[in-house]
């Protein structure tokens, strides 16, 4: 089987998603990708490529370049024939091989389980086309059910491993690298789902002869890969307000602590913001910090005998939002004023040798700890008659 060669400028590739930045970037590298992995037939992934954000884009996760582990097609007017090893993959329907189907597999160990998958793009090296200014091809790709072995896959034996199809996506006739988002069915496999890898399927209308020429692993230097944006860390982080006085001064310091979570295995991504809101007297509650600090000085916000309550919660750099707690997790009542006392009225003369004294206090949040009573005479210094005690006369 012969083919040709076509060097050319990759075509540009769009990108959607929370890692569009970062994948643009990558591509720019990735010109032209590594080159392929070991001649046979081993299921193991070929050595991703790790390449982790730093600083502000950090939040994106990590992103890995996974070579394809085996690859070859299949081909309906030649049954029996196994094609792997060859520098080429085709789809479509092409001359006297009939119709012609991709198989590729990716190992995705290098993911961790249950990850969550921020993008996921199949890339693919057109080498040529049929006819050479052909329209575009719709792809679609089954997820094949069962293993599979390039070195001896044939349309009698793989034609029918793959399940039900689904849209791949469009590739045009000029040669380069084509694109093909993967998202939902890898996060499929990293979820657990069997992953035997996928059977690619052009347009096979005999009359047609439209066919799509990709470069395998074994034409050296264009391997198929994917490209993968991840975020391991899938969990929230646990936070809590530390508990308040049952009262407090109109002004006090509030604080609140917890970490971040991620599962095992996994290196939490860190605690972007903690948030902390207040409400008096079981109102609404008002946002009060948005801070990465874990303490703050509350300032006359609330009367005084005002109930005060405070929740927080979290997010986290991957993304992950604690929930609200629904209620107050500890409250305090503020003590900002004394009580008030009401002396009762003495006559203006007197002649008894002793006299009652006595006194009522008013309301307050906490009831009175103690009285001090002073006198003084002839508007002489005040004297103390009582200190810190519980009589009201």
């Amino acid at each position: 089987m012969q083919q040709r060669s076509h060097l050319g400028v990759p075509t540009v590739l769009h990108w959607l998603g929370p890692v569009m930045l970062v994948l643009f970037l990558l591509l720019a590298q990735l010109a032209v990708p590594a080159a392929a992995a070991a001649q046979d037939d081993a299921d193991e992934p070929s050595v991703p490529v790790v390449v982790q954000p730093a600083g502000e884009t950090a939040t994106l996760g990590t992103t890995v370049q996974i070579n394809v582990g085996k690859d070859t097609f299949i081909a309906s007017n030649q049954p029996n024939t196994n094609f792997g090893g060859l520098s080429n993959l085709d789809v479509g329907w092409y001359a006297s091989f009939g119709a012609v189907r991709t198989l590729l597999k990716f190992g995705l160990d290098s993911i961790p389980s249950n990850a969550r998958i921020n993008g996921a793009q199949l890339f693919l090296y057109l080498d040529f086309s049929l006819p050479n200014n052909d329209n575009g091809m719709r792809l679609n790709y089954a997820r094949a059910t069962q293993s599979w072995s390039e070195g001896s896959a044939t349309w009698n034996n793989a034609a029918g491993l793959g399940g039900s199809q689904s849209n791949l996506g469009t590739v045009g006739s000029n040669p380069g690298w084509a694109s093909f988002d993967l998202t939902s069915q890898v996060q499929q496999w990293v979820n657990g789902q069997s992953n035997n890898g996928l059977i690619i399927i052009g347009d096979e209308t005999q009359s047609l002869g439209r066919a799509r020429i990709f470069r395998s692993r074994d034409y050296g230097g264009y391997t198929p890969y994917l490209l993968v944006n991840y975020e391991c860390d899938t969990l929230a982080p646990a936070t809590f307000m530390n508990t308040l006085p049952q009262y407090s001064p109109a002004v006090f310091t509030a604080s609140w602590g917890g970490q971040d979570r991620a599962p095992s295995g996994c290196q939490p991504s860190g605690i972007r913001k903690r948030h902390v809101q207040y409400q008096i007297n079981g109102g609404a509650w008002v946002d009060w910090k948005s801070t990465t600090e874990t303490s703050s000085t509350f300032n006359n916000f609330a009367p005084n005998g005002a109930i005060v309550g405070f929740r927080t919660w979290a997010d986290d750099n991957a993304g992950n939002v604690e929930p609200t707690p629904g209620g107050a997790t500890t409250t305090t009542i503020i003590v900002s004023q004394a009580p008030p006392v009401t002396m009762a009225p003495l006559p203006t003369y007197t002649n008894a040798a002793s006299f009652t004294v006595s006194w009522t206090p008013g309301s307050t949040p906490v009831g009175v700890g103690g009285y001090d009573l002073q006198y003084q005479a002839n508007s002489g210094p005040w004297t103390d008659l009582l200190v810190n005690s519980k009589q009201t006369s």
